[in-house]
């Protein structure tokens, strides 16, 4: 089953989704994509996706809580900044094919941050090609970034 959420209305509060308690597994595809909504998951489960387990593009105003990104093919979770406001809390984000974390930015501010993740078997955070240096994407938005990435 995969999530598609791009086909709703513009966003507003009355169009959230909301994914509380979801499992997405064996997808052939990513378990979520989400461009332009506001969408808050918690205690869900993203596993064995045939591409990432959840992709954010651009305009997404998103929390992710308690949620496991766990065995995808592709990368944990890949956000794409401009225009967004994406904040995660403690996942765990594990044994992904790829990184855990994947950032784009392509000029236009926005938000990034995570706080108290379990990161493990993979490079954690990886800054995609739209974003080469982390010194370039800081001109885009803010970056929340824990002190494992840090190091």
């Amino acid at each position: 089953m995969t999530v598609s959420i791009w086909r709703l209305p513009p966003r507003d509060k009355s169009h959230r989704a909301l994914l509380d308690n979801v499992w997405v597994k064996e997808s052939g595809r990513a378990g979520l994509y989400a461009e332009k909504r506001q969408v808050d998951i918690v205690k869900s489960t993203f596993e064995k996706n045939d591409t990432d387990g959840i992709l954010f593009a651009a305009g997404v105003k998103a929390s992710v809580e308690k949620t496991r990104l766990h065995d995808n093919r592709g990368t944990g979770m890949v956000v794409t900044v401009d225009g967004s406001s994406i904040w995660t809390k403690n996942n765990s984000v594990r044994y992904n094919r790829r990184e855990g974390y994947e950032v784009n930015a392509y000029g236009a501010a926005g938000n990034f941050g995570i706080r108290q993740g379990l990161n493990r078997g993979e490079r954690s955070l990886r800054r995609g090609p739209y974003c080469p240096y982390a010194s370039g994407c800081k001109n885009f938005g803010n970056f929340v970034l824990p002190e494992w990435w840090r190091q």
